[in-house]
């Protein structure tokens, strides 16, 4: 997922558009992760979401630091 994640926002220019980029990608790896059954859930599947997981607060981390950078 983190190859996929950087592959992208590389491709895209800086600024929001990389932000919106990666948010999508998230999205689309967490839907995939909710669709797999439970009994193919395997250790791959547990890297994932631990992943997703990461990534989603890592996100949340990065939009209070712009924001109070912006003095919001």
């Amino acid at each position: 997922m983190r190859a996929v994640l950087d592959e992208s926002v590389a491709s895209t220019p800086a600024g929001d558009g990389a932000a919106l980029v990666c948010g999508r990608v998230s999205r689309l790896a967490a839907e995939w992760a909710c669709a797999v059954p439970v009994v193919g859930r395997d250790r791959d599947w547990i890297l994932v979401a631990e992943r997703l997981l990461k990534a989603a607060v890592d996100a949340e981390h990065e939009a209070a630091d712009r924001e109070r950078l912006a003095g919001g």
